[in-house]
């Protein structure tokens, strides 16, 4: 609310004190460029005066360029204020002919709108005080393949030509769309051809690409509830309204579909992201038939289906369509590291003129050199045999997690442990709730996440509300060990007791929490 003390008694009119009070805070900065105001009603409501005084001064303040109003949105502070609109002698600008010209029109500068805020930690950039730390996005650094990189830079730069210094298609070299479109076909059972692959700046740009053929305001969106925040917010940016769907063991609940006048629906069905669930076959059935049945399209999202452990790997949704209603989201920033910022789309026939024509509104593609050494990368078998060795240095990880946790809290209640790089774990019962676990645990130098600090999105909220998500490809089985003795530690310290107190017949890797029910 503004400041505003007006008194009867003075001797100027309650309008001009309005006036002259509000246009001051302007000036000082009280009220900065673009800030709302109050409306009418409800300011002069406050100060207890009629409508019209409040209104005859916003009109004034408008009319010199102090306030935008805007009907159906309200009174806004304008950007640009008239003292702004000075000569470079810091006095109003003359003419040529020594008159003052007639007073222009302010300009209306709107501030943008911003359908969805998400100030998320979505990624991690910059130095991190956590000794250990079990951020789930992070990778091994270690793991890059620098050596073969180097390699096939100099190689492709000494035959660069003029691929350099000219544009390429905005959907990608047609290299690297070849080396998916085989790679895919090879590994996730896909029958892409090349035209069918869109290269991305990662999955983030693939999201934004489907939201801006098929988002608008009041366009329902089926989502996993919980699941990646990144695409749920892209959505809601564009309008959508997000549908939400139960997850359970077998991820997706696809009986929650029927009905729900989702026209989009967004899965994560390798891993579930983040309670680690994989989709089973049965699910993923399910998931195609509606699709098919409501002419909706699934958005499949296979952000570290490099990673699987335990279990012969299922085939993507992508690979099971017959009805060509999968859009395929992949991405190298797992597999091989976020800063070569390169992903890719596997989109349905029908899609890819107006996909491909949305991808050139965004960019004119990806750097030539980038795309073409990832491309050699793929073809000659190299990124095939860096998958199988980090596969390794993953698992022994993996592997010392589970073994800790359960060490230390066991049984331990851990969720997405036959793939990926992260786990779910379920804080025992008795332990002190979730954030306050967190913040023991940083105090201590140990990095654990709540599933929003995570990066998951919540709709219907405590579904899992004593879940943590454990990153854990960054770190050595050596240092996994560190930082759960050096957790165990800290909450013992703070009065937790680490005693089992469970005996529940549930397996360590079974789901946090039963199955939605109806």
């Amino acid at each position: 609310m503004i400041p505003l003390l007006l008194d009867p008694s003075a001797g100027t009119t309650l309008q001009e004190q309005v006036y002259d009070q509000v246009r001051a805070a302007i000036l000082a900065h009280t009220l900065g460029p673009g800030s709302a105001l109050p409306s009418t009603r409800e300011l002069s409501r406050t100060l207890k005066v009629s409508r019209n005084t409040v209104v005859l001064a916003f009109e004034r303040l408008a009319k010199e360029g102090y306030l935008a109003m805007r009907p159906g949105a309200g009174t806004f502070v304008c950007e640009v204020l008239p003292e702004d609109c000075v000569g470079l002698s810091g006095r109003p600008a003359v003419a040529a002919s020594g008159a003052a010209p007639p007073p222009a029109e302010p300009a209306v500068v709107h501030p943008p709108v911003l359908l969805r805020a998400a100030p998320l930690r979505m990624v991690q950039t910059g130095p991190n005080r956590m000794q250990v730390d079990f951020w789930y996005g992070s990778a091994n650094s270690q793991n890059f393949p620098l050596r073969e990189w180097r390699q096939l830079l100099v190689e492709n730069l000494s035959r660069a030509s003029g691929n350099l210094s000219g544009y390429g298609p905005p959907e990608g070299a047609i290299e690297l769309r070849s080396a998916i479109a085989r790679h895919v076909s090879a590994n996730r059972a896909i029958p892409a051809e090349p035209d069918q692959v869109i290269i991305t700046a990662g999955a983030q740009e693939g999201f934004n690409l489907i939201s801006r053929l098929f988002v608008q305001p009041g366009v329902r969106i089926a989502v996993e509830d919980p699941c990646y925040a990144g695409a749920a917010h892209v959505f809601q940016s564009y309008g959508g309204s997000l549908v939400p769907v139960p997850v359970d063991a077998q991820g997706l609940c696809a009986d929650y579909l029927d009905g729900c006048g989702a026209t989009l629906a967004y899965v994560t069905p390798s891993h579930q992201f983040p309670t680690g669930a994989t989709m089973s076959l049965g699910r993923r059935r399910e998931l195609l038939a509606w699709a098919r049945g409501s002419g909706a399209y699934v958005v499949e999202d296979d952000y570290d289906s490099d990673f699987r452990y335990d279990g012969a790997p299922l085939a993507a949704l992508a690979g099971l369509d017959a009805n060509t209603s999968v859009i395929y989201l992949g991405t190298f920033s797992k597999s091989v590291g976020a800063g070569i910022r390169t992903g890719y789309m596997v989109v349905p026939k029908q899609l890819v003129t107006p996909v491909r024509q949305a991808k050139s509104l965004a960019n004119y593609g990806h750097p030539w050199l980038d795309q073409i050494v990832l491309a050699d990368f793929i073809d000659q078998g190299r990124f095939a045999r860096h998958v199988r060795r980090i596969r390794q240095t993953y698992g022994a990880a993996r592997q010392a997690l589970v073994e800790s946790l359960n060490a230390h809290f066991g049984p331990a209640r851990i969720a997405g442990a036959d793939a990926g790089m992260h786990v779910m774990w379920t804080l025992p019962d008795h332990f002190p709730p979730v954030r306050e676990v967190a913040q023991i645990a940083a105090d201590a130098g140990v990095g654990i996440y709540t599933l929003e600090a995570a990066g998951a999105h919540e709709i219907v909220p405590f579904r899992y509300p004593r879940a943590v998500v454990l990153g854990y490809a960054a770190l050595s089985p050596e240092a996994i060990r560190k930082g759960i003795a050096r957790l165990a530690t800290a909450l013992s310290r703070a009065g937790v007791d680490l005693s089992p107190r469970f005996a529940r017949r549930r397996r360590p890797g079974a789901l946090a929490a039963p199955g939605p029910q109806r």
